[in-house]
């Protein structure tokens, strides 16, 4: 029994450690404009597996991304889909994205939603992406009176 939990733990670390080092590889190797790029055309698609798997990419990895031509397609999907799980991924897509004008109508349409959980969650999205906003513009690099030491 305690042979078998000991190569049981030493195949956990291995595989720990084999895993590691692949990630860390791929992260290197990956050329984030071209990616970017491709994410882009394949939002531009009529394939909606292909629009889907996109816009997950691009939650997914948003912080190194270029994809500020996609806005307006996944607006469009966005807009003209009746499946409110393909609109709320595409709200997040568009959180992600950070773009001010796909903000300001989001803001504009919330008013004529009908679908309530859609409407909660562009609630979220503008709500989290103008507490940002603000906090951006207010940010000093000054401590605050309450961060002193004392």
């Amino acid at each position: 029994m305690k042979k078998l939990t000991l190569y049981l733990s030493i195949a956990v670390l291995i595989g720990l450690l084999v895993g590691f080092n692949n990630s860390y590889a791929q992260e290197r190797q990956v050329n984030w404009e071209a990616f970017s790029k491709n994410l882009v055309m394949a939002l531009g698609t009529t394939n909606t597996g292909l629009q889907l798997s996109a816009m997950g990419m691009i939650i997914r990895y948003s912080d190194k991304l270029q994809v500020d031509e996609a806005v307006f397609d996944v607006m469009r999907i966005y807009r003209l889909y009746k499946d409110p799980q393909v609109r709320i991924l595409a709200l997040v897509t568009l959180h992600k994205i950070q773009n001010d004008w796909a903000m300001y109508y989001l803001k504009s349409n919330m008013r004529f939603e009908n679908d309530e959980r859609v409407k909660k969650f562009c609630s979220f999205v503008l709500n989290d992406y103008y507490t940002q906003k603000d906090r951006a513009k207010y940010k000093t690099e000054e401590p605050l009176l309450t961060d002193a030491k004392k």
